[in-house]
């Protein structure tokens, strides 16, 4: 048996359902799961596949299944919202976690000084359109601050595999805010729960507005594909321009959803 025989074996027969079983049903972490894998195919394979091999098959599976994710939810982007005054530093260097900001001593003004929820190594966003409630709190909190809402592009949920996935408020003490490892892809589908969903918001906004997507350390600023502001600003062009990424101006994220009522 081939690679590319093994490899569709993999993919189309029992042992993906076995791997999802294992994985994902009984919550075994990778190290073990290797381990499993490996008498699996002592069992039923001829050969001795090697660990890296079974990893790698492993991965390419995760991120298939989460471009079609992506795509039958119509998912295209991630927003972030920040103070204009950290603009720059974000196109030159990237969006970075305040643990990385802090260690690095970078000068910037932070829209969550609390940050409840602990995660000081990640970055929130949030899917297709900000988390308003928050936003509008922070906007009204900080009436002279200029704000924009940066685009970024949704490829980073398939390189990023440890990205976290939050159907609420990461900080909530709610115990269904994750019902599934945080970096599955069924968290990701779990943030699109059918309970409470409003039947008129598009299908690429995720049911609760508050929910989270949390990136690890760093975004580069090669995923950063627009940004918008409520007003015109001409340094933001500037910087929009030099960068080669799109700039709006309107309310259109400065606002609530259609279904601030249920919430």
């Amino acid at each position: 048996m081939d690679l590319n025989e093994l490899n569709k074996m993999f993919i189309n027969t029992e042992f993906f359902y076995y791997s999802h079983y294992l994985g994902v049903i009984k919550r075994i972490e990778y190290n073990r799961l290797t381990n499993c894998y490996t008498l699996y195919f002592h069992a039923h394979v001829s050969r001795i596949v090697t660990a890296s091999y079974i990893k790698r098959c492993y991965i390419n599976k995760l991120k298939q299944i989460r471009v079609m994710i992506l795509k039958n939810k119509g998912i295209n982007r991630l927003v972030h919202f920040t103070s204009l005054y950290n603009l720059e530093s974000i196109l030159e260097n990237g969006l970075q976690s305040r643990e990385i900001l802090d260690l690095l001593d970078y000068d910037y003004i932070y829209s969550d000084p609390i940050r409840l929820d602990g995660k000081l190594d990640y970055i929130s966003n949030s899917i297709s359109f900000p988390n308003y409630k928050m936003f509008y709190s922070k906007m009204k909190e900080n009436p002279k601050q200029d704000w924009a809402v940066l685009s970024i592009d949704s490829d980073i949920l398939i390189d990023k595999l440890d990205t976290q996935f939050y159907r609420t408020n990461c900080a909530s003490n709610n115990p269904s805010k994750c019902r599934f490892d945080p970096c599955s892809n069924e968290a990701l589908e779990d943030m699109y729960y059918s309970s409470d969903r409003d039947p008129f918001i598009p299908s690429n906004y995720t049911t609760d507005p508050q929910a989270e997507v949390m990136i690890k350390d760093r975004i580069d600023p090669s995923y950063i594909n627009c940004i918008d502001t409520r007003t015109f600003n001409n340094d933001v062009n500037s910087l929009a321009l030099n960068s080669n990424i799109d700039y709006n101006v309107g309310p259109d994220l400065f606002t609530y959803r259609k279904d601030y009522k249920r919430w």
